[in-house]
């Protein structure tokens, strides 16, 4: 007899897989909301590095910079004017977060407490804790791919919900940061199949999903962006700093630093920091300069251009092994003395910004954080193995050939968080970890939905 992918999926199911109870959902439910609540109290009101700081000020003042997507900070204003203070962005973070790993742990084979256990597992993760209390970018993106995959796996499961609403996520996530589109593509893929477009139409309709997501960003940057600046020259010094110190040679165009600037200096002041370029900017005697506050001219930016592609081309060992030191001290790697940042702890001032809120726990969350780093310190506590478990989820996915309808949500997420992984392998600016953030988040997730996805109920017989 010839087996189908939608017989397997709906034959060998137990008794519980194939009459879900509403206790076992209420299960779920419950903790997730004890989980978001918890989670809240010890974060509140979350870590505000310069970055969110600034962010920050341009949703109170509306004076937008394309210094990195203004989606967020648009969002974040909008809260602002409901009367919102300045951490509701992290409760929306939280919830998001919480709402879409519950949808995925319904997902699940298995009693209804220890899918909860699972979701306790993924939600308050030491790592997850520490990563989604930035109110940056990084965790606001995680947080909606993770409700979007919660949303996927539930119309998967049931054969009914929102995909339309996924779709809708996945256009903003699209927007969220600039490389944020590789994390949508998978998950979009699978978005128009679960919305009912044909095999036929599925390619333009994907094509036209990912397409909105850069139309909704360029289209919000040109009417709400004030001060425009170009970003790309502090990631190409910075690879172009590697390169000389690598060779001893200078490869910085000479308009872009000051008189006397050699590869010793770069080393003796370490103005080249592998875990981070903004040193570069910082710390050298002679001074460099990334064209943020004084732009470059037109041919100015196309010789920096043409150099950075010449290092890449000429000495392409060097540039590797920069490249490859940077991810592996994102990850969590110590190499020669030097290590990423893992995560941050502050809450920075900016021009005038009023004071942030005060901690609901200081006291527990002093304690998690000293529990992360106490765990980082015995290397138990770092991004090696969100890599790791995208890589498997893909890996048993390969071997098993039939899968179910949420299976396919598991590999969807695991695809987009190696495609956005692997992008930080030419785009990150510096060994931050919190970049990773939804690796991080969603990588046992996407594994767990590989491995004990839950078929579809079976429909009852037409009489």
């Amino acid at each position: 007899m010839h087996v189908t992918p939608h017989d397997v999926s709906t034959t060998s199911t137990s008794r519980a897989d194939r009459t879900p109870s509403r206790g076992n959902a209420a299960w779920i439910a419950a903790t997730a909301l004890a989980g978001f609540v918890a989670s809240l109290i010890v974060l509140y009101p979350g870590q505000y590095p310069f970055d969110s700081a600034y962010q920050f000020w341009q949703a109170r003042t509306g004076a937008y910079s394309n210094l990195s997507p203004v989606t967020m900070p648009l969002l974040w204003s909008l809260l602002l004017g409901l009367g919102a203070g300045p951490a509701a962005l992290l409760v929306l973070n939280l919830a998001m977060m919480w709402s879409g790993l519950a949808l995925c742990a319904d997902a699940l084979r298995g009693p209804a407490w220890a899918r909860a256990a699972f979701l306790v597992v993924c939600g308050a993760a030491p790592l997850v804790l520490v990563q989604m209390a930035h109110v940056l970018t990084d965790a606001h993106l995680a947080a909606v791919l993770v409700l979007a995959t919660g949303l996927l796996a539930r119309t998967a499961r049931r054969d009914t919900g929102v995909p339309w609403l996924a779709m809708g996520l996945l256009v903003y996530a699209a927007a969220i940061r600039h490389n944020a589109f590789l994390a949508v593509v998978p998950l979009a893929m699978l978005a128009a199949s679960h919305a009912g477009v044909s095999w036929r139409t599925r390619g333009p309709a994907f094509a036209a999903l990912v397409g909105a997501g850069f139309a909704f960003s360029a289209t919000v940057d040109r009417f709400v962006v004030e001060e425009r600046v170009t970003t790309w020259p502090t990631v190409a010094l910075w690879d172009l700093a590697a390169v000389s110190v690598a060779t001893n040679d200078l490869k910085l165009p000479s308009f872009t630093h000051g008189p006397g600037l050699t590869t010793e200096e770069l080393r003796e002041t370490r103005a080249f920091d592998p875990a981070s370029n903004t040193h570069l900017f910082m710390r050298s005697r002679s001074g460099v300069g990334a064209g943020l506050s004084t732009p470059f001219h037109d041919d100015q930016y196309a010789e920096l251009a043409a150099a950075w592609r010449g290092v890449v081309l000429d000495h392409t060992g060097d540039w590797f092994m920069h490249r490859q030191r940077t991810m592996l001290l994102m990850l969590g790697y110590r190499i020669h003395g030097y290590a990423g940042i893992a995560w941050f702890e502050e809450r920075a001032a900016y021009r005038d910004n009023p004071a942030w809120p005060d901690a609901i726990a200081p006291t527990a969350q002093a304690k998690l954080y000293a529990f992360a780093e106490a765990l980082r310190a015995h290397r138990l506590l770092d991004a090696r193995l969100a890599p790791l478990l995208a890589l498997a989820a893909v890996g048993v996915a390969m071997m098993q050939r039939l899968f179910s309808p949420v299976a396919h949500v598991g590999i969807a997420a695991a695809a987009s968080s190696m495609l956005y992984t692997a992008s930080f392998f030419v785009l990150a600016p510096g060994a931050e970890m919190r970049y990773l953030t939804w690796p991080i988040v969603i990588g046992l997730v996407a594994l767990a939905l590989v491995i004990l996805a839950r078929p579809r109920p079976q429909r009852p017989a037409a009489a």
